[in-house]
């Protein structure tokens, strides 16, 4: 299989579903492991509190922070628009990434730039290899999430 424009997109809404579905759960999460390579580095350029700027996580981290971050809220990637860059193996999303508090169903909405280097595996499907993402300002979150 080759990356082209079309697989890589039809890839990434696949994404953005699967992920609004399945990464607010414990016992789903692993459903996502389908896209992501095994050596997948995320860097996230947002200012949390006790993390280095950006900072940077390996599968089993990101896995970890996006479960203990959707204890209290469930997480809805909206891509607004998504582009495809085949030369590079890239697509870039500008998203808007939705939070609904569990508790009151209050939703919140928190924008983003994502950028994901993709490739394909040894089994010939697509993974995406490194995710850099720039987000809204993670402190509004801290009205309806509290950790």
């Amino acid at each position: 299989m080759k990356l082209t424009y079309e697989n890589m997109l039809t890839f990434m809404r696949q994404y953005c579903e699967d992920y609004s579905q399945w990464c607010n759960d414990p016992e789903s999460i692993s459903k996502l492991e389908q896209y992501w390579a095994s050596d997948f580095v995320a860097k996230a350029y947002m200012h949390l509190e006790g993390k280095p700027y950006p900072f940077v996580q390996n599968l089993n981290q990101f896995k970890d922070f996006i479960l203990k971050g959707h204890i209290d809220i469930k997480e809805k990637l909206i891509p607004l628009e998504i582009l495809i860059d085949e030369r590079k193996d890239k697509a870039i999303m500008l998203l808007r990434i939705q939070k609904i508090v569990k508790k009151s169903g209050e939703v919140f909405d928190f924008d983003a730039m994502a950028l994901y280097q993709l490739a394909i595996d040894e089994k010939n499907t697509i993974k995406i290899k490194r995710l850099e993402i720039f987000t809204d300002n993670p402190s509004k979150l801290t009205k309806w999430v509290k950790s």
